[in-house]
């Protein structure tokens, strides 16, 4: 028969292939279409319920937790395959397809089995109670005529694909949770492998770092056996000498030794010879000859030996002392016997003294009579003739000095001040009267003078100096500063030696806190601040720069403002800001007459200036604070670096450059934390905080070799612990894998 299906047919492979897992799981579905829906299903809806549903793929068959895991574990690393459930899903649809069709056809009246049976339970055969179908009795009824085309028409139940549909995505949620777990597990051993990373770029840093100090303690120790070598052969040499000298004092002691017994011997040797007659002689009576004399001394041939005592033997009279009165009191004590040859040595020493003080001042006159501009220039005063002020055209300008001079009392302690004073007031006068060519000659004149003690004189000519070399020097400072040409009768004066001088008097005056606050405060801010700009000549800019150093005091920088203290900061941050502008690389469009080989040392002598003025609290404070510096430097020390590798011709004064600005940041940066925020102090130029980065990483990194050979190793150490201080452990990681280390 065709509608009866064979018992071999239950035997399909494939039901034997599922596992006990899917098997149960097929049974409670079937359970729970049953119980769920009022119309109960048809024998051969069962049978082909489990005819179709063995055809799944195996991944559609609801697995356990732990089976999915191990499947999911051998496929570990790459990932989860989005097409492992693409079959499922394709079936589902096609089910969906099918359901459709079927339900269509569940509307039409069926006649399965014999007529008059009830539709609600395996073959006519109600089931109340809602039982879960057996395999036997389902087996019963796929015996039945008919069975093999009901079970193709029949359709497949909705709560099958429900449930088929909640198994995927509880197997998708499941997919989910393990695509979580590999993500932490990813990150958490990527998190491991970074931190050893760390650990090991740290090492093998610490590695170098001890390599390289114990490079430089072995230079170091045999810097010190070549030291101690050297002092161990100059000892050696020097004892050598000694015994050498030695030798030659014993042989000469030796000599003069032996001259001495030879002498003795010879005479010793003179003594044995034989003895001449004594004209007188004993009278042979058993006395002594000298106790006897002759009847004649004046007759005889000698006199006694023994003669009478004189006054010798005289008895003498007892001291007063000796007398029971008291001594008297003299009203007027006896002056002290001085002996004439003392006296006649303290006159000559003070004459010798006062002599020796006023040939100090004539050699001081002599020197300003003889002195010249240059060697082959004529003598001062001989060129001081030629000039007559304008006040005095009858008298030249030699004849006024040597007037002025010679009423000068030369017993006076202050006799070179007193000159110095002349020159000044003469230059003073010059200048008012606007009469300059002269002044050039007073000016190497009162140079010449203060030379000979400047300690003692600077003080006391500080007030009028100081005036007058600022109002000498500005009739060329001010026509540079406003880009205009000087008038040409001023063409003689020369601002170098106005702030030479004015460096002298400071030198002068520095080792008086007191003087030295004085000459700040006749130096105006103004005068200062032209002097600071790339319109001026180079020499005056570093003479400038110099004369800055010996004005960092306690509470001051520069010239002292007379005012309050919000005037002195408000000058000293224009000052800053002119030592900012000289830091600045000079453009082709720039008005300077300063050429771009100069700017070099120019940079030099601020970054040397600056580093001086962080040694004192208020002048370090104000640097920090000043907004523009700060990025100056980090830009000198990213520039520099770059020019270092390029190898020009200055490849010297470049490593200098970076060396001198890395200390002053350094020390901006450990010493007042407080008032510098580095991110806003890079903010003013662009790219900033790069450039900051990439410099001091170029610097810590720095091997010393080759170009960077000049870079000194403090300097490096100190730009280590800034970029410490602003990069974390993962950025410096990323400088260090960049630099190759």
């Amino acid at each position: 028969m065709a509608n009866v299906i064979d018992d071999d047919d239950l035997q399909d492979d494939t039901w034997d292939d599922l596992p006990p897992e899917a098997f149960d799981a097929l049974e409670q579905d079937a359970l729970q279409s049953t119980q769920q829906h009022t119309v109960a299903l048809r024998p051969v809806e069962v049978a082909q319920t489990y005819h179709t549903l063995p055809t799944l793929p195996s991944t559609s068959v609801r697995l356990s937790k732990d089976s999915f895991q191990q499947q999911q574990t051998q496929t570990f690393g790459n990932g989860f395959a989005e097409d492992d459930f693409s079959e499922v899903e394709e079936h589902v649809a096609k089910l969906e397809e099918s359901r459709e069709t079927e339900r269509r056809q569940w509307n039409r009246p069926a006649t399965y089995g014999q007529p008059g049976r009830a539709e609600n339970g395996f073959g006519g055969m109600a089931n109340p109670r809602g039982a879960t179908i057996t395999k036997m009795e389902s087996k019963m009824q796929m015996d039945q005529p008919g069975h093999d085309m009901a079970c193709k028409e029949a359709p497949i139940h909705d709560s099958t694909i429900t449930n088929l549909q909640a198994q995927i995505q509880q197997l998708m949620r499941e997919r989910e949770e393990l695509k979580q777990s590999l993500h932490q597990a990813t990150s958490e051993v990527l998190a491991k492998t970074g931190e050893v990373k760390i650990v090991r770029a740290n090492q093998a840093q610490h590695e170098k770092e001890w390599m390289r100090r114990m490079i430089a303690h072995e230079k170091q120790q045999e810097a010190q056996v070549a030291k101690a070598q050297a002092e161990l052969a100059k000892t050696i040499h020097e004892r050598n000498s000694l015994q050498t000298l030695n030798q030659f004092e014993k042989q000469d002691v030796r000599e003069e030794t032996l001259k001495q017994k030879q002498a003795r011997r010879q005479q010793r040797d003179a003594n044995l010879m034989t003895p001449k007659k004594n004209r007188l002689a004993s009278y042979r009576d058993g006395f002594d000859d000298g106790e006897i004399m002759a009847m004649s001394p004046s007759r005889s041939g000698g006199r006694s030996r023994i003669g009478t005592p004189r006054l010798g033997g005289k008895r003498k009279r007892r001291g007063i002392d000796d007398s029971p009165v008291p001594m008297l009191q003299l009203s007027q004590t006896p002056r002290p016997v001085v002996d004439r040859e003392e006296s006649q040595q303290s006159i000559h020493e003070k004459l010798s003294a006062r002599f020796h003080h006023d040939d100090r001042r004539y050699e001081f006159l002599q020197l300003m009579l003889s002195h010249r501009m240059s060697r082959n220039q004529p003598r001062t005063f001989e060129q001081l003739t030629k000039y007559c002020p304008p006040t005095k055209s009858e008298v030249s300008m030699a004849s006024i000095l040597l007037d002025e001079m010679s009423l000068v009392d030369s017993k006076d302690d202050t006799f070179i001040i007193d000159v110095c004073q002349i020159f000044l007031t003469q230059w003073s006068r010059c200048v008012e009267e606007r009469y300059y060519p002269p002044i050039p000659y007073l000016m190497s004149l009162l140079i010449s003078a203060m030379a000979t003690d400047t300690s003692s004189k600077a003080p006391s000519l500080t007030d009028n100096l100081v005036r007058v070399a600022q109002l000498t020097a500005e009739v060329h400072i001010i026509p540079r500063h406003h880009c205009v040409p000087a008038s040409e009768e001023c063409i003689d004066i020369d601002v170098s030696a106005c702030l030479k001088l004015l460096l002298v008097t400071a030198l002068g005056c520095v080792h008086v806190q007191e003087a030295i606050r004085r000459f700040w405060r006749y130096m105006r801010f103004d005068f200062v601040s032209m002097l600071l700009y790339t319109k001026q000549r180079s020499e005056d800019v570093l003479l400038m720069l110099e004369l800055l150093e010996l004005g960092v005091l306690e509470d001051s920088f520069g010239p002292i403002a007379g005012g309050d203290e919000a005037t002195q900061v408000t000058k000293e941050k224009n000052i800053l800001d002119g030592m900012a502008t000289l830091l600045l690389p000079v453009s082709a469009t720039d008005r300077t007459i300063i050429e771009r080989d100069q700017m070099v040392d120019i940079r030099l002598a601020v970054l040397h200036c600056l580093g001086v003025s962080c040694c004192s609290p208020h002048s370090g404070r104000a640097i920090a604070r000043h907004p523009t510096l700060i990025a100056r430097l980090v830009k000198i020390i990213n520039d520099e670096m770059d020019a270092l590798y390029s190898f020009r011709g200055d490849h010297s004064r470049c490593a200098e450059q970076v060396n001198l600005a890395t200390r002053v940041l350094f020390q901006l940066v450990s010493t007042y934390p407080e008032d510098i925020d580095l991110q806003e102090k890079l903010s003013v130029i662009s790219g900033g905080t790069h450039k900051h980065r990439v410099g001091l990483a170029r610097l810590t990194f720095s091997q010393g070799l080759v170009l960077e050979a000049e870079i000194e190793d403090e300097v490096v150490e100190f730009a280590r612990s800034m970029l410490d201080r602003v990069v974390t452990p993962e950025e410096g990681e990323a400088l260090a894998a960049a630099f190759g280390v």
